[in-house]
């Protein structure tokens, strides 16, 4: 699956929202010199400073992941959400009914800061009719070095209902001397059930520490 992250021209700054003015390009968004706001690149992805460690982190929102059959309305909607009212709408993939799921893409980690750990976690929020998941969710992360951590999620129909939550997908670190840096990739799949599935939407998937 491949999810490039493809910069788009900035749009103008909202004076009441929290998100700041962008430069056209990542690269430039990169070397932004105090970016003490959360950085949003035309409602594809965010990125902020961490305050403790310093480090680069982004949130990719759903123009920069793959949902299998996304594009089947009688499958997924893709509803517009803001977290806050002044903030731009970012578009959410709400499940309707599938029989199975599968989630990827991927982030290039030269962009991220060394000597830091990381975490990756897919951000979705569970209604509160959740049906169809007996079976866990398995996830793959490709690590920066080439390194696989394999995870099964058990029990989502005990998680939180009706808010956003976090479903860690596994932790890396790249050391300063790293010079092969691979890019980050993720998979999020559970096709064992053969269940029709209702009750997830998907936020995005965030890289932070």
């Amino acid at each position: 699956m491949n999810c490039p992250i493809l910069p788009k021209r900035a749009k103008p700054e909202n004076s009441s929202s929290n998100i700041d003015r962008l430069p056209r390009k990542l690269e430039e968004i990169l070397q932004y010199p105090e970016p003490n706001v959360e950085i949003l690149l035309d409602g594809q992805i965010k990125y902020w400073i961490d305050k403790r460690t310093r480090a680069k982190c982004f949130f990719l929102y759903n123009k920069n992941i793959h949902v299998l059959w996304s594009e089947e309305s009688s499958k997924w909607s893709r509803p517009q959400y803001r977290e806050h009212t002044s903030d731009e709408p970012i578009q959410v993939y709400e499940m309707e009914t599938v029989l199975s799921l599968a989630v990827g893409g991927n982030f290039d980690a030269t962009k991220l800061s060394r000597g830091v750990e990381y975490k990756v976690s897919l951000v979705v929020l569970l209604k509160k009719f959740l049906s169809g998941w007996e079976f866990p969710l398995q996830t793959i992360l490709v690590k920066p070095d080439g390194t696989n951590e394999n995870r099964s999620i058990e029990d989502l129909m005990e998680k939180t209902k009706r808010e956003w939550i976090k479903i860690q997908l596994g932790t890396f670190m790249i050391p300063p001397e790293m010079e092969s840096i691979k890019n980050l990739e993720f998979y999020v799949h559970e096709r064992k059930g053969r269940k029709l599935k209702m009750g997830l939407v998907i936020k995005g998937v965030e890289i932070s520490v």
